[in-house]
Parts: C-alpha cells; sequence; structure tokens
C-alpha cells in the first residue's frame, strides 16, 4: 500500500460528496465505521470505513465485529496481520497512519470531508518531513 495511492483512493470517496459533514451514530452516541440502518442493514460509517470497505473490500460485518471501537491504527495492523490489507511500503508506513489519522480525527471534530482530506494531506508532509507532531 503506497500513500500515493491511499490519497487517490479518498480523492474519490471525498469527491462524491465534498461538503460532507460526518454524524456520529445517535445509537452509540460516537462515530463507528459501520453503521445499521432502520432497516438493519449494514453501511460504512465514518470515511475510513467508507475507504475500508468500498476501496478496500473489508466485509462491514467483519469490519464491526472486530474494530468497532478500535483506532485507526490498531484496525490498520489487525487488518493487515488477517491478510486483509497489504502492508504499506517500508518508506510509506508513518505517512499513511499519519494520513489516516488525521483525517479520522478531523472528520470527528465535525470538518467537511473536503477539509479533513486537506488538513490530513499537510499533517502526512509533515510525517514525511519528520515533524509529524504539528497537526494538532
Amino acid at each position: 500500500m503506497r500513500y500515493d495511492e491511499v490519497v487517490a483512493e479518498f480523492a474519490v470517496i471525498v469527491a462524491e460528496d465534498p461538503k460532507y459533514i460526518y454524524e456520529p451514530s445517535q445509537a452509540a452516541g460516537m462515530c463507528l465505521y459501520v453503521h445499521r440502518t432502520d432497516a438493519g442493514f449494514l453501511e460504512p460509517g465514518c470515511i475510513i470505513g467508507h475507504w475500508l470497505h468500498l476501496t478496500r473490500r473489508v466485509p462491514l460485518a467483519h469490519l464491526a465485529r472486530e474494530y468497532e471501537g478500535e483506532g485507526v491504527s490498531d484496525v490498520l495492523t489487525g487488518l493487515i496481520a488477517e491478510g486483509l490489507l497489504p502492508p504499506p511500503k517500508p518508506r510509506d508506513g508513518v505517512v499513511v497512519e499519519e494520513f489516516l489519522a488525521v483525517l479520522q480525527a478531523h472528520q470527528d471534530e465535525g470538518e467537511t470531508w473536503v477539509d479533513a482530506f486537506e488538513l490530513a494531506q499537510e499533517a502526512a508532509l509533515s510525517a514525511e518531513r519528520g515533524d509529524a507532531d504539528d497537526w494538532e
């Protein structure tokens, strides 16, 4: 998994509804990777859930059962260990993780998906330069 691939995949998701603001699940009172509709069907919740399911083909039931409530770093580690995600290229690992963590954090704080995406890209560039803690 390369950083530029991950960014391109999220660019497609964000382009579908750039001004979308994620609303946490009313039932859980928190942000979730997977939501359950009123009819009982599973659907992607947050932007990370959209990416994992729609782009990386992680089954929603598995994501909800095994990883709901976990931070994105733990989710990536688990999915890589299970063989459901390819490991990041050595030089991209920290940058991908920083991008995803910042993207999720800004989305969870109520930013539009396009704003969260842009802020995450800035943070990833900082991580690449070695000053990754400057995003907050």
